[in-house]
């Protein structure tokens, strides 16, 4: 698999009204799941179970979220890069990695690309 930065209309259909996984990149350890509502509005549910709410939205292929308090309630801009079947490895608009995100329960055992 070639690893591919999500399109605007694959980057809409991978977040708005789904609930996905969010996973540290280099552990592969479960940090949360985060809602993306077909409204704008975003949720974040911790592994600790502490939550957090907020808004997200679209520009070309870059979304953005601001949170309430995650990330200190500022507006973070990521683009997504397709990395296996229904997983992507979000990046900070500067490059740096975020979550990966996927709406499978696990990530055992996907091989994932690299770039």
């Amino acid at each position: 698999m070639i690893v591919a930065r999500l399109k605007p209309n694959e980057l809409r259909e991978f977040l708005f009204g789904k609930t996905l996984n969010c996973y540290d990149p280099e552990s592969r350890v479960h940090i949360a799941t985060a809602h993306y509502g077909q409204d704008g509005v975003c949720r974040m549910t911790f592994s600790d179970g502490t939550e957090d709410t907020g808004v997200f939205g679209l520009t070309d292929d870059i979304y953005w979220t601001q949170y309430k308090r995650f990330r200190s309630g500022t507006i973070n801009k990521f683009y997504l890069e397709s990395v296996a079947p229904q997983i992507a490895q979000a990046f900070h608009s500067d490059g740096r990695r975020a979550f990966l995100q996927t709406p499978l329960p696990t990530l055992e055992n996907e091989t994932l690309e690299s770039r």
